[in-house]
C-alpha cells in the first residue's frame, strides 16, 4: 500500500518533483556505471601495469646475475691461465689462491685439482675427488663453466660452482674451481622488492627456492621452500617432478603461490647459470590498489553528483514551471477571467505553448466581450418593448372606455349596455 502510494506521488504528483526524482535517477545511474567501468578499466590498467613492472624487475634482475656470473667466470679463467696455477704445485698455488680470495671475497674457497679431479690446493680442507662431478666432465671442452645448484652439507645452503680448466701445452692437465654461496644474491633480490607482498628469489632445476624469499622462511619456518610457482605457469608438477624446468626460457601468468596465495608472477629461466627467477605479487595488494582507485572515483562521482544538483533543480524547475504557470492560467480563465496571459520564458516548445495559449485566452475575451455587447443590446431591446408594450396597454384600456363610454357626458352607451 505504502509502495503503491508512494509510486502514485511520484507518478501522478508534481511534475516538478517527478522530473528531480527522474533526473536524480538518471545521474545516479550514469556516476554508477561510471565508477563501475573505471573499477574495471583501472584494474586492468594497474594488473597490467604490475606485470610489465614484475617483467622488467625480472629481466634487470637476469641481467645482473648473468652479468656477475659472467665477470666471476673470467676472473676464474683468468685465475687459472696463471703461471703458477699451471705448475700444479701446491707450494705456489695456495699463496696465489689467498691473494685472489681477498680481492673476490664472494668465494666460499678456490681448489684447484689435478687431471683425475683430486685436489692438490684449497683454501679450506677439500679431500674429496671431483672426478665423478658433472661440471668436472663438462669443464674438460670448455673455457668456463657454471654448475647446477648444489648442496653443501659442510655449509647446510646451496651453492654453486665456476671451474675452468688447468692447460698445460693445449691440453687439460686440472682444474680451478670457485665456489658460491648462493646467499649472496638475498640481497639482490631483497633489493627488488615492492610493496606489501612483492618479492622475487632464485630457483633451482628442481623449483626449490634457494635465495631472495622474505616470504617462503616463514612458511616454511626457516627451511629451503618447495616452490610451487613455477608449477602453476603452464608447467605441469611433472615437469618440476622430472627436473625440466630450464626448458621453458619464461612465463608469466596469475597462479596460486607456495603458500596458496593467489599471486601474479612472471619466471625466466637464465641457462648459461642454471639458476631461474621468479619475481610475483600477491593479487590481493593489486585489488586493494584497484579497490583504492575505485574509491576514489567514486568519491568523484558523489561530488560530481553534488555539483550537479542545483542544476538539476534549476532544469526540473526550468521545464515544470512553465506547465505549472499554464494551468494556474487555466484555471483563471475557468474561474471567468478571460484574457489573462502566461510568460514562459522557457524552451522554444514551451515559448510556442504559451504563446498559443495566449492567443486562445486573448480570443476567447474577445468572444466574450462581444457576447456582453450582445446582452446589452438584447437587454435594451427588452427594455424597450417592455415600454412599448406598456403603452400599448394603456392605449387599448382608453380604446376600450371610448367604445362604451359616451365622449361627452361620460356615461356608458347603448353597447355596453346590451353587452
Amino acid at each position: 500500500m505504502l509502495v503503491n502510494i508512494m509510486f502514485y506521488r511520484f507518478w501522478c504528483g508534481k511534475l516538478r518533483n517527478s522530473l528531480l526524482v527522474v533526473f536524480l535517477i538518471l545521474t545516479l545511474a550514469v556516476a554508477f556505471a561510471g565508477v563501475l567501468a573505471d573499477y574495471y578499466y583501472t584494474d586492468w590498467k594497474i594488473t597490467e601495469h604490475t606485470l610489465e613492472n614484475l617483467s622488467n624487475l625480472c629481466r634487470i634482475q637476469a641481467e645482473f646475475i648473468e652479468s656477475w656470473f659472467s665477470e666471476k667466470t673470467g676472473f676464474i679463467c683468468c685465475l687459472a691461465d696463471r703461471e703458477e696455477i699451471k705448475t700444479l704445485e701446491p707450494a705456489e698455488i695456495k699463496p696465489l689462491l689467498a691473494r685472489a680470495a681477498k680481492s673476490h671475497s664472494e668465494f666460499l674457497n678456490l681448489a684447484v685439482t689435478d687431471e683425475k679431479g683430486v685436489v692438490i690446493a684449497s683454501l679450506t680442507p677439500l679431500s674429496v675427488n671431483l672426478d665423478g662431478q658433472t661440471y668436472f666432465i663438462a669443464v674438460q671442452s670448455s673455457t668456463g663453466y657454471v654448475s647446477e645448484v648444489l648442496y653443501s652439507n659442510e655449509l647446510q645452503k646451496p651453492v654453486t660452482v665456476i671451474a675452468s680448466p688447468v692447460k698445460k701445452q693445449g691440453r687439460a692437465s686440472g682444474m680451478l674451481v670457485g665456489t658460491i654461496d648462493l646467499g649472496l644474491f638475498n640481497g639482490v633480490m631483497e633489493a627488488g622488492r615492492f610493496g606489501k607482498t612483492g618479492e622475487s628469489f632464485l630457483v633451482d632445476r628442481e623449483g626449490l627456492i634457494i635465495a631472495g624469499s622474505r616470504l617462503a622462511a616463514e612458511h616454511e619456518g626457516g627451511d629451503v621452500a618447495a616452490s610451487k610457482a613455477l608449477t602453476d605457469l603452464n608447467l605441469s608438477p611433472e615437469d618440476v617432478d622430472n627436473k625440466q624446468i630450464n626448458e621453458v626460457p619464461s612465463e608469466f601468468g596469475r597462479y596460486q603461490d607456495y603458500r596458496g596465495v593467489e599471486v601474479l608472477g612472471v619466471y625466466q629461466w637464465l641457462d648459461p647459470v642454471n639458476l631461474g627467477i621468479v619475481v610475483k605479487k600477491d593479487f590481493s595488494e593489486i585489488r586493494e590498489e584497484s579497490g583504492s582507485a575505485a574509491r576514489s572515483g567514486f568519491a568523484a562521482a558523489v561530488i560530481a553528483t553534488g555539483i550537479l544538483l542545483p542544476f538539476i533543480f534549476i532544469l526540473s524547475g526550468k521545464l515544470s514551471r512553465p506547465l505549472e504557470e499554464l494551468a494556474r492560467t487555466a484555471d483563471q480563465i475557468a474561474a471567468g477571467d478571460y484574457g489573462v496571459t502566461v510568460n514562459a520564458y522557457s524552451n522554444f516548445e514551451l515559448n510556442s505553448l504559451a504563446a498559443s495559449f495566449n492567443k486562445m485566452s486573448r480570443k476567447l475575451k474577445q468572444n466574450h466581450e462581444g457576447q456582453m455587447k450582445q446582452i446589452a443590446v438584447l437587454k435594451e431591446k427588452k427594455q424597450e418593448l417592455a415600454m412599448q408594450n406598456e403603452e400599448l396597454i394603456d392605449a387599448v384600456n382608453r380604446l376600450e372606455v371610448l367604445a362604451v363610454t359616451d365622449p361627452l357626458t361620460g356615461a356608458y352607451n347603448r353597447r355596453y349596455i346590451m353587452s
